[in-house]
């Protein structure tokens, strides 16, 4: 089930989801997302990489990634 969300955090959000499978790795594991589909997948939906909305994506991805490694 989808959070609640402001209507500020709503691109962010869907955006996030929609890149969720894409993500880099080297032989240390993963290392982040694939901006290359990110910025794909925003034209596709029609959201705007606002310096806001890509600081929000940052940190959802820094978390995500604490969260995968903390086992390291």
């Amino acid at each position: 089930m989808a959070p609640v969300l402001s209507r500020e955090n709503a691109d962010a959000w869907q955006l996030w989801t929609a890149v969720q499978t894409q993500w880099r790795g080297s032989g240390l594991g993963i290392i982040g997302l694939d901006y290359n589909v990110l910025y794909a997948e925003a034209a596709r939906l029609e959201i705007e990489l606002t310096a806001c909305t890509m600081d929000k994506i940052r940190t959802l991805e820094m978390d995500t990634l604490t969260e995968m490694n903390k086992d390291k």
